[in-house]
């Protein structure tokens, strides 16, 4: 199954693990996060869900 980003249009495959998933999924282009259903490998839904903000210097851990 074949979806569009809604944030920044890339096109990118969900494998057959994906046939019947309510979840979220990520797009590897633009870090967008978005949640997603599908039933019997059809789409029923998509909307942006959020995306992840930069870690600043201050806050990383080791």
């Amino acid at each position: 199954m074949k979806i569009n980003c809604i944030l920044c249009g890339h096109n990118f495959d969900l494998n057959d693990t994906y046939d019947d998933y309510e979840g979220e999924v990520k797009c590897w282009v633009c870090g967008g996060v978005l949640d997603i259903k599908v039933q019997e490998g059809k789409l029923k839904s998509l909307k942006y869900s959020h995306t992840p903000r930069p870690v600043s210097e201050g806050t990383r851990t080791a």
